[in-house]
């Protein structure tokens, strides 16, 4: 804004902030539009400026609402040009540099390092506050600028000054101006407040200008003891301004600091108000100054991260405030599987029985327990119960590995089952047994399973539809829950609870059918990648698919193991001989009844495991005998001579161990005892001079000694019946 041979003209910057649009006052320009006065300035032809004279009444208004009288304003830009001039690289340095946050060390020094910077229109508002409170006390100084330079008495002079200050605090309410010319709203405008605020910005410097909200010491009654101070400008008799003020101690913040966050973070989750009156109790009788529980509102709000785990608990903690993973879905199926139960928000009635049991309806729910596919967010397997168990999730992942298999045609093992830690000590090994790696989900991190959204979803998708819905979970808003009162009104014709179990299976059914393209083309893409899954073994299988055949247990015979399921008596045996040679030990027996061709026999300390296969009966007559039978009869054979040819090595061996142990033994040969144990395990007549030496004995041990080997294979056979090792 300047005056041009006695006219006023505006900048075009200038009538924008007065509301005007520049795109249209420059098309107004190029169009040459009569009702506007457009002129190069002198001083700068590319700046455009508008006459103020030839404005529109209402345009006027605009400008008068922005600026007040413009020819006052065209007055005071001397004192503009006096603040534009006064330099503040420093101060400027330090408002960019600044940071702020609760002190938590014992060196100021420590603080710049960390902590929140200031908004970059906060650095404009307090840069600008300086070079006005500099101008204003140079002024003060040398009243010669006031008199000869601007022409004007100290009087104008604070006049026309409390008029600009106000003119940009109000431009810093200003939405989306981006000028330098705005000062902060809770700078002071009057003559009196404006010269206390340049006598404490002579004491304190800029660090004065910082609001108590981005943690200014200054302001801030934390870390002070209250006292009172007279401070006056150097070489003024203007007057004098009254302030409290004290010294700021680091160590008297910290402990006031660690005294409102002990309040703070106690598992009693106080409010601001009552933190606030704890805190001033503690506050007063060491003579600190007390906070307003607004003070304290904002501590606790900004200072979440530290308070959380106290007030909340670790699980919020971890939740809502500690550092995430951000993680995607397998692209391929079975490589991330996970599990949990769900107490499906479906009611269903059942009347009470029992002796001593009032007489009613009671109201329940079921729970399921899902496996969910990460892939597809596909139900691979699922189990419904009452309650959630260790025997209903087995059921879950069982279901998950015949879906497999009745998708795919085997049961193939998934890489990688993530669960809960719900009866995790005794469910590892099932994990272990039915996947390559199992991974339980951190306690307290609900966030790491994918499946508690999905519940959600089901909920929302199926379950809000039907009649008897009880409503969202406890922690959800409760304006979004169920009308309670309808729901009491027709509890009558909820289903029971065979009738909630179909409406469970139905969702799962319809989740499933929804899904299943997607998944199948998947999987069948799976099988062509280097991520192919392997198919559980016969072992694993059985652990994972199996449940006891009964509880008693049983030995093993000639023919096997014999077992009675379900009223019929079938046969199990083994082709491992480590089976055989554990026949004194009772086994119990675990299979799938929908297919008993395998069964796993297991020790009863769990240790020793072996599979065995339903045993083939053979037709006694020759000509039922199928080319079957008689490869299953020569696997017999041959596992029957394989056995008697290794006990035949076996006692050969022990025959030669026992007679190198027998001839360095000094056994008494005189008598008849230790001399026939020495015939007996010794072989080949060896020793036979020796022992006809020391008992003068002649033919007859000679005799003995010829027909020594008919001697032992009598001996062995009046020992072993080899008639065990015949073919049943």
């Amino acid at each position: 804004m300047k005056l041009i041979q006695h006219k006023l003209y505006l900048t075009m910057p200038e009538m924008v902030e007065c509301g005007f649009v520049e795109a249209r006052l420059r098309e107004a320009k190029s169009r040459g539009t009569k009702c506007w006065h457009f002129i190069d300035d002198p001083d700068d032809r590319r700046r455009v400026l508008i006459g103020f004279e030839d404005l529109t009444e209402a345009r006027k208004e605009m400008v008068e609402k922005r600026f007040g009288n413009p020819y006052d304003h065209v007055a005071r830009n001397p004192i503009l040009t006096l603040v534009a001039n006064t330099t503040c690289f420093k101060e400027n340095e330090y408002f960019l540099k600044y940071r702020y946050m609760p002190f938590t060390g014992e060196d100021a020094e420590m603080y710049a390092a960390g902590g929140k910077a200031l908004p970059i229109d906060r650095v404009n508002k307090y840069t600008r506050a300086a070079k006005w409170l500099k101008m204003i006390s140079k002024a003060l100084k040398d009243k010669r600028i006031i008199k000869k330079e601007l022409h004007l008495s100290v009087t104008d002079f604070f006049k026309h000054v409390t008029e600009l200050v106000s003119l940009e605090k109000e431009r810093g309410k200003t939405d989306g101006y981006t000028g330098l010319d705005v000062l902060p709203g809770d700078f002071p405008s009057s003559y009196q407040r404006l010269l206390a605020k340049v006598a404490r910005y002579q004491h304190e410097g800029a660090d004065n200008l910082v609001d108590a909200r981005f943690g200014n010491k200054h302001a801030a009654k934390l870390g002070k003891v209250s006292n009172l101070k007279i401070m006056e400008f150097e070489n003024l008799k203007i007057g004098v301004a009254q302030e409290k003020k004290s010294k700021f101690a680091i160590g008297r913040y910290n402990d006031q600091l660690a005294v409102i966050r002990t309040i703070s973070r106690m598992h009693n989750n106080f409010d601001a108000a009552q933190v606030t009156k704890m805190a001033n109790l503690v506050f007063e009788r060491n003579g600190w100054e007390t906070v307003s529980a607004a003070t304290i509102r904002n501590f606790i709000a900004d200072n979440q991260h530290v308070l959380a785990p106290g007030r909340r608990g670790k699980r919020a903690y971890m939740s809502e405030v500690a550092m995430q993973v951000k993680r995607k879905a397998p692209e391929l199926p079975l490589q991330y599987w996970t599990m949990d139960g769900w107490t499906v928000e479906l009611l269903y009635q059942e009347r009470r029985t029992g002796s001593g049991t009032r007489s009613g309806i009671d109201y329940k729910r079921m729970v399921v327990v899902v496996v969910l596919d990460a892939c597809c967010k596909y139900p691979v397997g699922y189990a419904i119960g009452d309650r959630e168990s260790s025997s209903l999730i087995r059921e879950a992942n069982r279901n998950a590995l015949k879906h497999v298999q009745e998708l795919l045609g085997k049961a193939y093992r998934p890489w990688q089952v993530q669960s809960d830690n719900y009866s995790l000590k005794n469910l590892t090994p099932f994990y272990q047994a039915m996947s390559h790696l199992h991974t339980p989900a951190a306690v307290g991190n609900a966030k790491s399973k994918i499946i508690e959204p999905y519940f959600k979803d089901l909920n929302k998708i199926y379950c809000q539809y039907l009649p008897n819905w009880s409503g969202f979970n406890i922690n959800a808003n409760r304006k979004n829950q169920v009308n309670t009162e309808m729901l009491d009104k027709i509890k009558s014709s909820f289903p029971d609870k065979a009738g909630v179990v179909r409406q469970i299976e139905s969702i799962m059914s319809r989740e499933r059918e929804k899904k299943l393209d997607a998944f199948s083309k998947a999987c069948h893409k799976l099988m062509t990648t280097d991520k192919a899954p392997e198919v559980l073994t016969d072992m694993d299988y059985l652990v994972v698919m199996g449940q006891p055949l009964g509880a008693r247990t049983n030995r093993i015979t000639g023919q096997g193991i014999i077992k009675q399921v379900n009223g019929e008596e079938y046969t199990f045996d083994s082709f491992d001989p480590e089976f055989r040679a554990n026949m004194h030990i009772d086994w119990l027996l675990v299979g799938d009844v929908q297919d008993l061709t395998k069964v796993l026999a297991v020790s009863p300390d769990g240790k020793l495991r072996f599979v065995l296969e339903q045993k083939r009966v053979l037709p006694m007559d020759v000509r039922s005998t199928s080319d079957e039978d008689r490869e299953y009869r020569s696997r017999i054979d041959h596992f029957n001579k394989q056995r008697i040819a290794q006990i035949t090595d076996t006692y050969a061996h022990d025959s030669e161990v026992v007679a190198a142990i027998i001839n360095n033994t000094p056994l008494r040969l005189d008598q008849h005892d230790e001399l026939q144990l020495k015939v007996m395990l010794t072989h080949n007549g060896q020793q036979k001079e020796r022992v006809q030496d020391a008992k003068r004995l002649g033919a007859a041990i000679e005799a003995e000694a010829g027909n020594w080997e008919a001697m032992q294979l009598q001996f062995m056979e009046s020992k072993i019946d080899f008639e065990q090792f015949a073919d049943k």
